[in-house]
Formats: structure tokens, sequence, C-alpha cells
């Protein structure tokens, strides 16, 4: 799912599985180990950066893919299918999930998962139906849903049936990678209240609409609209209706702000312990430091490299830290098929030039405090893991800016070091600038970001500077996060929102755990923003979800995508996390940005 790298900085064989994911575990802190019982009630906060949710309804477009409407709304009231993540490792966590482990048959070709036990806030059970009711909107809404990708889930599902009230099977169209097909497949699954949301009105009674394409269209575009009226999340009767451990009390349309209570009717193994549980809205992150140094702070929240040298003071008001990574990249969007820009973005040689100007290494050493890695493919190289292999770890267009400028001088480029590069030779052949590039053409983009945060927008700034040494112009624009979000979306060359060019972002891999990228990189797919094609990754990506060797067709896909950077790596972060030293149960904190609020307590 999309992320904010600032905030909170988001397959094998059946046995093999569970040892190659344990790989990404990560040596956690504890945040105050409890020495006495819990104790029931207490206010707990976590900190929030720029803004909070803003969209309710588990059922999300790519505008409304991101990590806070998902981690920290969505999941708190209604839980998905399967749970990912357990302690600091992304292993499935069956005891946290509706589903028991799927049981593949046929071949392959037949999935059966059992239910467990869970009930909705209004006393009916979470069935199969509801897993249909999800399923039925999903095949006729899959353009609305931001995890699609053409070929995969739902095209990849012939039938579903539910066998009986607590058990739900699934006939595929073929035989998949099966771990595969649960951790990037069934993932994406959440069981909607069939009996209270399959509605086209707030006056139709709730029937069987979902099982007529035409109506479950109705249903899901009555349903979004609700989600989008922001006023109405504490009073509308849809969103009560929850099978999650919390309920919204208050929410501030405003910035997202909100606030849970326990839903006293949640069937789940982790019962809430708080009495209330906020997500508090900080617009800078020198807000937040200043409450945490006061010692009035939020219970959770993290701090800016460039503060660690304050830890000590933190410490003394009460605050622990915690430092951790998300099995997530960073990366800035292009957008191919901007009609100004996409020509340039289509050169692979001008990717590579530009991937040469990002000084990966020396922004983390200067602006983030050294807490930081490189990022140079799409398979995270933090946590340490299996799956990130040895190519891409080289860096194979690490920075240097001499080798960019030959690069671009070799493709007809008259290159201004300090000024703005230009198309000295166009044309498609050798020595030329490529396809679609005219003469006089100019190395100039806006690049888009979020504003927030204290050390970067500095970084964004040496980035600017670290490109003109090849004659490249970065045209800074910074804005809040959640607008560069609603800002840089796939799109057509003659649509007025393509004409964003260049775009910041973060993807913690979710709710495709298992990083073979077709939710980002395959052609169609709901979240490749920049609207990047090529058969030959396509070709890759589909590989990698076939039965046979994962590693092996990994490594191909990862290398390709290296090489030919359909995105512009930046590099990763370490989140530094403060925990204060009253509450309990928060750590180790979870590598997808999923939270569990409900384990949280203070101590009798």
């Amino acid at each position: 799912m999309s992320t904010s790298m600032v905030r909170r900085v988001p397959v094998f064989g059946a046995t093999a599985v569970v040892a190659a994911l344990a790989l990404l575990g990560t040596s956690f802190s504890s945040s105050a180990g409890a020495s006495s019982a819990p104790k029931k009630g207490g206010v707990a906060s976590l900190a929030i950066f720029s803004s909070g949710p803003n969209y309710v309804l588990p059922f999300f477009d790519a505008a409304n893919f991101t990590q806070v409407n998902i981690s920290d709304l969505q999941y708190l009231l209604y839980r998905p299918l399967y749970w990912f993540g357990t302690g600091s490792t992304p292993a499935i966590n069956y005891k946290l999930s509706i589903g028991q482990p799927p049981v593949y048959t046929d071949g392959g070709k037949v999935v059966t998962i059992k239910l467990n036990h869970y009930t909705w806030s209004d006393g009916t059970p979470v069935t199969a139906r509801d897993v249909l009711f999800w399923q039925n909107l999903m095949i006729a809404n899959k353009a609305n849903w931001g995890a699609y990708t053409p070929g995969d889930y739902p095209d990849n599902i012939a039938s579903t049936t539910a066998i009986n009230p607590s058990t739900i099977q699934f006939t595929l169209t073929k035989a998949y990678d099966t771990n595969w097909f649960t951790y990037n497949e069934l993932s994406q699954i959440t069981p909607l209240p069939q009996q209270a949301w399959d509605k086209t009105s707030p006056f139709t009674p709730d029937e069987n609409f979902d099982t007529t394409p035409a109506t479950a269209v109705k249903v899901y575009n009555y349903l979004n609209a609700e989600s989008t009226d922001l006023s109405t999340y504490t009073t509308n009767p849809l969103w009560k209706v929850v099978d999650g451990p919390w309920k919204m009390s208050a929410y501030t349309p405003s910035n997202g702000a909100v606030s849970f209570v326990p839903n006293p009717d949640y069937s789940g193994p982790e019962k809430p312990h708080l009495s209330q549980f906020n997500e508090q809205v900080f617009t800078t992150t020198d807000a937040e430091f200043n409450d945490l140094i006061s010692g009035s702070g939020p219970q959770v929240g993290y701090i800016s490299p460039v503060e660690v040298k304050s830890q000590s003071a933190l410490d003394r008001v009460g605050y622990s830290q915690d430092q951790s990574y998300s099995f997530s990249v960073a990366y800035t969007q292009i957008n191919f098929n901007n009609p100004k820009v996409g020509p340039l973005f289509k050169q692979t040689y001008i990717r590579q030039a530009l991937q040469m100007l990002v000084d990966q290494a020396g922004l983390t050493k200067h602006y983030f405090g050294g807490f930081g890695y490189n990022t140079c493919g799409p398979v995270p190289t933090e946590p340490a893991n299996s799956f990130a292999d040895s190519y891409v770890a080289k860096c194979p267009f690490n920075y240097n800016p001499t080798r960019a400028v030959s690069t671009l001088k070799a493709h007809g480029w008259k290159v201004v070091p300090g000024g703005i590069s230009t198309c000295a030779h166009p044309g498609t052949g050798s020595g030329e600038c490529g396809a679609g590039i005219t003469s006089g053409e100019p190395l100039k983009f806006t690049y888009l970001y979020g504003s927030g945060g204290i050390a970067f927008p500095k970084s964004m700034a040496q980035q600017k500077s670290d490109a003109e040494a090849a004659g490249v112009d970065y045209v800074l624009d910074g804005e809040p996060g959640s607008q560069v979000e609603e800002a840089a979306v796939p799109c057509t060359p003659k649509q007025p929102a393509c004409s964003w060019q260049m775009a910041y972002a973060g993807w913690i891999y979710s709710p495709d755990y298992y990083p073979t990228g077709e939710t980002l990189f395959a052609t169609g797919a709901g979240y490749n923003v920049g609207s990047y094609s090529d058969p030959q990754t396509d070709k890759l990506i589909n590989a990698t979800t076939e039965p046979g060797n994962p590693q092996q067709t990994l490594d191909a896909y990862q290398n390709y995508i290296a090489d030919q950077l359909p995105v512009l790596w930046q590099g990763g972060t370490t989140s530094l996390n403060e925990v204060s030293n009253k509450l309990h149960g928060v750590t180790p904190f979870n590598v997808f940005g999923n939270i569990l609020p409900e384990e949280w307590y203070y101590t009798k």
C-alpha cells in the first residue's frame, strides 16, 4: 500500500515460506516490559504526521490505497480474512485471522477456507456469505480496487461457493504457487457485513443486490459515496457495524484525527484493555517533538533523525526509543503518460542517468543521521531477508554524476552542468535522443513531494542540487502528503490529471505481502501510478506466480527492474519510535505498519 515515508518510518513451499519470511524479522527493543497485570482502562494516543485517515470503506481505489487509511482505520474496525505480522516477522498470524489456514486441493486449483468464530457488532455471525459479498462486489467493481492487476485477483478465481456458513471455497482458473496465492491474493479479502451493507441507498432493504453485477455496482457506488462523507463517520449506521476490536467515537474531518472506543461485541482473541485509543495528527514534526519533550505528548510517537541528540531528554520525561524497519521501498514515481515529459521518461538511459544523480548514501548521512540504507530495486533490503539478491544489493546505478553525464552525451544531449541540458541530436538512431524527443527539449521536471518534516525538505533541495551536475533541473513543489497522493494518479495523456511529472512515494508490501510487484509494475495494475508498461516485466512478474522455483523467478524479476528503473529508487529510513514507559504491549512494531492498540495496556 502507499505509505508516507515520514510517519512511522511500509512464495515458497508450504513449509519453507514461514522460515523464509521469518528472516525478515529484526531485533526490536522492548518498551517497558510489564511487571504486573494489565489494568483495565486508560487512554493512549498514537502520533500521525500530516493527516489522518479519510476513507473508511475497506474497499478502496488507488487514491485511497494508503497505509493511514488501511492500518490506522479500516483494520481496526474491519478485520481482513488474514492478518499479516507475527511479532516482528511478516508471517501470517492465524491467531488474529478470521480465516483458518487455507487448504489447497485438485492440484492447487481449489482453495477451501474454514472461518473462525467472529461476530458483527449487531450480533450477526461473520459467515461465508460475508466473504461472498466481498467477492461479488470485487468482481463487479474490480476497476475501483486499488490493488487490482488485470489477470490476477479476482480474475484468477473462476467461482466462489459458500459451502456452509463457516466455509468458503474458491475454484481457481489454474494452479498457482500456493503461497503466492495465499500471501498476495487471499490477503486482499476482507469479509463485509452483507446483512447491513447490501443496499443501494439508505432506504432500500438489505437484500441480495450483490448477486447481480449491475446492482453490485450500485451497492459499491452507495457505500463509496457514504465513505466520502467524512462528517458522518461517527453517526452513519453503516460504520457502526464492525467486527474489529474498535469503534469510532470521534472523527475530525479537517485533519483525520480519530478516537476509538472498544467494541463490546468483539469476539476476537485479544479484547482491548484501553478505554480509549486516539490517533493524534500533527502538522509538523516540530510540533510532535515539542509535545513529546514536554512529557504530555502521545504515548506512541516518533522523532526525526535530527532530533536524536535529544533522546536523553526524552528518556527523562519517560520515553524509550525503539528502532524499527518496515518491509517497504521508497522511490520517485515518474509519469510515463505525461504529454510533455513522458517521452523522456520512456527512454531507459534517461531513467538510468537520473538514478545516478540520487546520492542515497549522502542524503542518509547528512540529513538523516545515518539512520537509513540504500534501495536499488523492488525488494526491500531491510529488514534483512533472503529475497533481495546480490545484484540488486550492489546498486547497479548507484550515485555517479560523471557516468550520468557520459550517458546523456552518448545519447545526443548537450550537457550543461549547473544549467539545463538539452537534446542536440533528436531521432531514434544511435547517438540520438530517442522517440518523441524534439531538438532543444530540456531535462526539466516538476517534482512533487510531501512538504512536512525537518530533514526531508532539506534532502529534496539537496537532490535538486545534485541533479544540476548533469544539467537536470528539478522544479520542487512541496505539498501536504495527502495532496501529493491525490495528484499522482494513473492517467492517459489527454486527461487534465496527467499534468503531474514526478512525485515522491513509498510502498509497504501490503496487502500483497510477497514482493513480486504485480500491483506496482504490471501493465494496468491498480497502483501502477506512473502507467509503466513493458511486456518483459509483465512476463517476469507472471513467472513469479507460477509453481516452480520461486527464488529464481523472483531474482529474474528484481534484477530486470533494477536495470529498467520504472521508478527512481530513494533511500530507506529507520523509524525512530518513542514509546511511553508507562504503556506496554506496543512493541515489536509490525513490519507492515499494522497496529494492534487492543494489545496496549497500563499496569496496576
